[in-house]
């Protein structure tokens, strides 16, 4: 998909974003984000920082001249399913599309019927969208102490050691959110790994260690190959990564803490007793 590289420079992005200019799946998102900042025909404030974000470098007349262009054309759904053949990315095309819906600080009925139709073409499941919505709900009520302590004893993430009390190691200290106790503390073989806290969670990333809020997680997904157990992609599309494979229970985690303790039920199959002549 060429819309974006006709119209925006390549220089400036992130190194580790997942939605650099020039790769096919990055080009579908982009053209989607384009399309429904540009919905209503106003770049609205919260959209404009929103892109302004994931595309680092462009100037605000650029940027939207760009959702202008791509925004005034029909969206390329189904060349958008044939560019992003990775499921776990079709689920980040979705949440990042849903992202950009709410931006401008409300959810129009067209908007909700668009992410609808795109996740059919994806091949996403019916529960999809109803999904990536409650995940952006605000209220710190799924976040409190109770309820982050309930999630890790229910996950039964065996592989790892859980504890109280204060962060010890001095490089995930100075990255703790001020003001904001540890829930409770993540270690493997003895080593303090990751912190939990109310406002998100702090551990040692491939790219170091870092704080990252549960507002700024828009996907994450078990990785693939030696290079990444774990992906965590933020509002930026930078992709923050966990190397060691016993952390993969940190996606139950966020299942439940970002989705909701409610799991999505499928229709009951009908079964008729057919008796031969």
């Amino acid at each position: 998909m060429a819309v974006v590289q006709d119209t925006l420079d390549l220089s400036g992005t992130h190194v580790s974003s997942v939605l650099s200019p020039g790769d096919p799946a990055a080009d579908a998102i982009l053209h989607l984000l384009a399309h429904m900042a540009f919905s209503d025909g106003v770049l609205h404030d919260g959209e404009l920082g929103f892109l302004a974000s994931i595309l680092p470098g462009r100037t605000p007349d650029a940027l939207r001249r760009w959702v202008r262009e791509v925004g005034s054309e029909p969206p390329l759904l189904e060349e958008v399913a044939e560019a992003i053949q990775d499921s776990d990315m079709r689920w980040t095309c979705l949440r990042f599309t849903a992202r950009m819906a709410w931006k401008d600080g409300e959810l129009q009925d067209e908007e909700r019927q668009f992410l609808e139709t795109l996740a059919d073409t994806l091949g996403l499941p019916r529960f999809a969208v109803d999904r990536v919505l409650r995940e952006m709900e605000p209220g710190s009520e799924r976040f409190t102490t109770d309820r982050i302590i309930q999630v890790m004893k229910s996950v039964k993430w065996n592989a790892v050691k859980i504890a109280s009390g204060p962060i010890a190691s001095a490089d995930l200290a100075a990255v703790a959110p001020p003001g904001d106790p540890c829930v409770c503390r993540i270690g493997l073989d003895k080593v303090e790994v990751m912190g939990i806290y109310q406002t998100g969670l702090s551990s040692r990333f491939l790219e170091g260690p870092c704080f990252l809020a549960w507002s700024e997680i828009v996907s994450y997904a078990r990785g693939l190959g030696l290079g990444s157990a774990v992906r965590l992609v933020t509002e930026g599309g930078v992709a923050y990564n966990l190397v060691d494979s016993r952390l993969t229970g940190l996606c139950m985690v966020l299942d439940l803490l970002l989705g909701g303790d409610e799991r999505p039920k499928g229709e009951a199959p009908k079964v008729e007793l057919v008796i031969g002549e």
